[in-house]
């Protein structure tokens, strides 16, 4: 297969900020160039050894981040995910064939090896996610119709596995694509439908599945959208299992109230998931079990929704954002520095902490700041390159401004990168895939 080596990974930003390839395990990287990210995309999930490439893989392989004739798993990726997911297995304790399921979900996550934040995707961790499936399973039996709205986190695979029939709707076609890999390497049936989750969905999709499972972002026509699809393709007493930001349960109360649909379960903190490098995130998020009952939805099933943008509402500032700093030159941060520069930033930002939560390991430290308003900043401290990453939510650019300008002159960092994350525009162009594998 023609990829990214071992443990070399992607970061996909919107222009005009950079994309770059690194290593996990030594300070290698090569930023690449705008026009070249569409092929930066393909080699991060891998492609066939005879598919036609561009200069970027000629660039890669030259920089040894990039070559021809590998195996689809990456070994390196593999072993990260499985020491990340340690603290997790005690989740699946007397789960017969949990470990097998964990073991695909971890080989899937290995060959996409790439952070993209074009569609707010931060997958679930291996472990984590063979519990959600163990939930459905556990409520409904085997062998049950199954809808995935959006599964960057991959789990049609273990579903279908476990002998599901599984459907995916997903509107990122290159996701379409690695799916419907991975699901012929593993011998997998799964359909595939990749469009808009606003535009209407197919007539044959109402009422017409006994499960539906999502992970949306938590903001209120973000749920919405996600949420009345599901409703409208599930059978009365059919189950819908979402993942929910818990600092946006009365948003999410908000909409539920307008849906036909009733609380069964609510399971907090139930998700954890990874990101840049394969790496754990800060982020936690809620299962929320609920049943379909009669009574229509607010939106039909044929209706365009009419959100022209997901990440907004009252939940949210306008932006999901990420800043990202480097060392001028190379420095270590001293972590133990990094609570005091929050605690000054938070009293001259006129914001309150809660809370803040350190952890560290060999490679990362992190540092989680919970704010009275809801909000949070989350940063990380890669120990090996000296850089710090820091999600900021809700998003102010004054706020930014002044945390980036602080940490700069505390650590002796580069100008910082803002990576801003924006669902696309409802015209974006519709694929439909409509095919089956296996």
């Amino acid at each position: 297969m023609k990829r990214l080596v071992d443990g070399a990974f992607s970061l996909i930003t919107n222009p005009p900020f950079p994309s770059e390839v690194c290593m996990l395990d030594d300070q290698r990287s090569v930023t690449v160039p705008d026009e070249q990210v569409q092929e930066l995309m393909v080699l991060s999930q891998g492609a066939a050894d005879d598919a036609d490439t561009g200069p970027l893989f000629a660039t890669l392989q030259r920089h040894g981040l990039a070559d021809d004739g590998l195996p689809a798993v990456d070994a390196r990726a593999l072993r990260q995910l499985q020491e990340i997911g340690h603290g997790y297995r005690w989740r699946l304790r007397d789960v017969k064939g949990a470990e097998r399921l964990v073991a695909l979900l971890q080989r899937a996550h290995s060959q996409r090896k790439g952070t993209y934040l074009y569609y707010g995707q931060t997958p679930v961790l291996p472990e984590c996610g063979v519990r959600r499936c163990v939930e459905l399973t556990r409520r409904l039996g085997s062998r049950q119709r199954v809808l995935l709205i959006g599964d960057d986190d991959l789990l049609c695979l273990p579903l279908a596995r476990m002998g599901h029939h599984v459907t995916v709707l997903e509107i990122d076609p290159l996701l379409v694509e690695f799916l419907q890999r991975v699901a012929a390497q593993e011998k997998l049936k799964i359909a595939f439908h990749s469009q808009d989750v606003r535009q209407p969905v197919p007539a044959a999709w109402v009422g017409a599945f006994d499960a539906v499972m999502t992970d949306p972002m938590s903001y209120e026509p973000c749920l919405m959208a996600f949420l009345v699809r599901g409703v409208s393709a599930l059978r009365t007493g059919g189950h819908l299992y979402t993942c929910l930001h818990p600092y946006a349960r009365d948003v999410f109360h908000g909409v539920g109230n307008r849906l036909p649909v009733g609380v069964v379960d609510h399971l907090a903190a139930f998700n954890a998931y990874h990101f840049e490098g394969f790496q754990e995130s800060w982020y936690r998020s809620d299962l929320v079990v609920l049943e379909r009952l009669a009574g229509a939805e607010p939106y039909a099933w044929d209706q365009v929704l009419p959100f022209p943008d997901l990440i907004e509402g009252a939940h949210a500032g306008r932006w999901h954002a990420a800043t990202r700093l480097r060392p001028a030159p190379f420095k270590r941060p001293r972590a133990e520095l990094i609570p005091q520069v929050l605690r000054v930033w938070a009293q001259r930002a006129h914001r309150t902490i809660l809370d803040v939560v350190v952890t560290a390991s060999e490679t990362h430290h992190h540092v989680y700041v919970a704010l009275a308003d809801g909000g949070h900043v989350a940063l990380s401290v890669d120990v090996r390159r000296g850089s710090m990453t820091y999600a900021m939510y809700p998003y102010r650019m004054p706020w930014d401004a002044l945390l980036s300008t602080m940490l700069a002159e505390t650590f002796g960092m580069m100008s910082p990168a803002v990576v801003r994350c924006e669902v696309p525009p409802l015209d974006a162009p519709t694929i439909v895939v409509g095919r089956t594998v296996g």
